[in-house]
């Protein structure tokens, strides 16, 4: 899913791509939109629209889905190292964010690595959601 977010990135841009990968994090289902049409100028190689006229090149979004995503979500953890360490480990997510991917991912590597899990407020923005609360819950896990 992710190598697809990562073409559909490059190919039709950012909110083709943001959809994609929201589906795929929530566990929906998606259907790709109409693709872009190529133009005379470019042979019909280029299906994405300038960044420019999309407005997001170089934006926050434009920048993790074509650097970030890729090798964050590709990177190999040493599950005997954090086994090592889960004494001081503590993995946590959004309460509102269960039977999402970065839930399901953080409560499994808790449990592979016998790190504590905690629960927080709200979803996969809780910190900005509910800032008190989770800085309660924070405060309370640590």
């Amino acid at each position: 899913m992710i190598t697809e977010v990562y073409e559909i990135h490059r190919t039709e841009g950012v909110a083709a791509a943001t959809a994609r990968l929201s589906a795929g994090l929530e566990g929906g289902s998606w259907e790709p939109g109409p693709r872009p049409a190529s133009t005379a100028a470019d042979g019909g190689e280029n299906t994405r629209s300038t960044p420019d006229s999309q407005g997001a090149q170089n934006t926050p979004m434009d920048i993790f889905l074509g650097h970030v995503l890729r090798p964050f979500t590709s990177h190999a953890l040493d599950l005997d190292a954090l086994k090592g360490l889960s004494s001081r480990l503590t993995l946590g997510a959004g309460r509102d964010s269960r039977g999402q991917l970065p839930f399901r991912t953080a409560s499994l590597l808790a449990e592979l690595s016998g790190s504590d899990f905690v629960e927080f407020p709200g979803g996969h923005l809780g910190v900005l959601q509910h800032p008190v609360a989770f800085a309660d819950r924070l405060a309370e896990a640590l």
